[in-house]
C-alpha cells in the first residue's frame, strides 16, 4: 500500500552526498515510517471493519508512542555521522550502461 524504499533511499543518499545531516535524517525515516503506520491502520479499520481496526489499534498506538516519544526526547546533534558513507548510486548515461 505505502513503500518506505523510496523515502529511506533518498534519504541515505542525500545522508551520504552530505547535503542532509544524520540526525535530520534519522528523524526523516522516522516520521516516514509512523506516518506508514497510520495509514495502514487506517486501511486496516477501513477494509477489515471495526473488529480488525480494533486489533491493530493498541499496537500501533504503542509503536506510534514510542515513534513520538524518540521524535521528542532524542537530544538533537547526538547522532554520529557514519563511519564510511553509502555508496553513491550511478545513474545510467542516455544511450549506454551505468559505469
Amino acid at each position: 500500500l505505502t513503500d518506505m524504499d523510496a523515502v529511506t533511499l533518498s534519504t541515505t543518499r542525500l545522508l551520504s552526498q552530505g547535503r542532509l545531516d544524520a540526525d535530520i535524517a534519522w528523524r526523516v525515516i522516522l516520521v516516514a515510517a509512523l506516518a506508514n503506520l497510520v495509514f495502514k491502520g487506517g486501511a486496516a479499520y477501513a477494509l477489515g471493519g471495526r473488529a480488525l481496526g480494533l486489533r491493530v489499534l493498541w499496537l500501533f498506538t504503542i509503536a506510534i508512542g514510542v515513534g513520538i516519544g524518540l521524535l521528542l526526547l532524542w537530544p538533537a546533534g547526538d547522532v554520529p555521522a557514519p563511519a564510511s558513507p553509502v555508496a553513491p548510486i550511478h545513474e545510467a548515461a542516455p544511450g549506454g550502461p551505468p559505469p
